[in-house]
């Protein structure tokens, strides 16, 4: 499986913790994808979590337009084969 690592430095991972929590509205709960909370979940947990989300949400993102442009490109292919003619 491929690894996605994130390396900061000690003296920064409060600042980099408390950007995300903020960024994100941590809460002593998070919901979940499935719409459940946990329930005392940590900063760090919180912070990979919310990583995940977002990682997810980008690719999904991303697939949604790919498919949209080749079902687009699809239709204009079909629409512009079609022999239209307006007489007078």
């Amino acid at each position: 499986m491929a690894q996605l690592v994130i390396t900061y430095p000690d003296e920064h991972r409060d600042r980099i913790v408390d950007a995300v929590c903020d960024t994100f509205r941590y809460e002593e709960m998070v919901d979940t994808d499935d719409g459940s909370l946990v329930e005392n979940v940590s900063r760090d947990e919180f912070v990979k979590q919310r990583l995940i989300r977002w990682i997810k949400k980008i690719v999904v993102a991303y697939e949604q337009d790919k498919a949209a442009r080749e079902i687009l490109a699809g239709i204009r292919s079909d629409v512009d084969a079609v022999d239209i003619e307006i007489g007078d």
